[in-house]
């Protein structure tokens, strides 16, 4: 017991949460502290799993901005002809309305996704 306290840690393994001494001090291949090759290969799996939800991710929002604007482009077109008729003009007023909203949400959310791409 005596033995354990005269040591110093030096860190704590990333993947299980065990300290670490400085001879038992090992690094992953993402530069982590981890305590054995066991926990390194199951953080690198962790880390690949990660990878690839954060590229599912940024797909998806590139789908959901592509949508937006798709619908937005729809709306649009079905609402101008409407903005001229004069039975149909709040419809008119409202769809189109609605297009513009789409069309600044698809670009809001293609902003969003260029900035997560940064990030990653």
């Amino acid at each position: 017991m005596n033995d354990i306290n005269e040591r110093d840690f030096t860190g704590i393994c990333i993947y299980c949460g065990k300290a670490l001494f400085t001879s038992q001090r090992a690094l992953s291949s993402s530069g982590r502290l981890i305590c054995s090759d066991a926990c390194g290969k199951k953080l690198l799996a962790d880390e690949i799993a990660l990878d690839i939800i954060r590229a599912k991710t940024i797909r998806q929002m590139q789908l959901s901005s592509i949508s937006l604007y798709i619908i937005g482009i729809i709306f649009l077109l079905f609402g101008i002809p409407h903005l001229f008729m004069k039975h149909f003009l709040f419809l008119g007023v409202f769809v189109a309305g609605m297009g513009i909203v789409f069309i600044f949400c698809g670009f809001l959310y293609s902003r969003k996704n260029e900035a997560k791409q940064k990030i990653t």
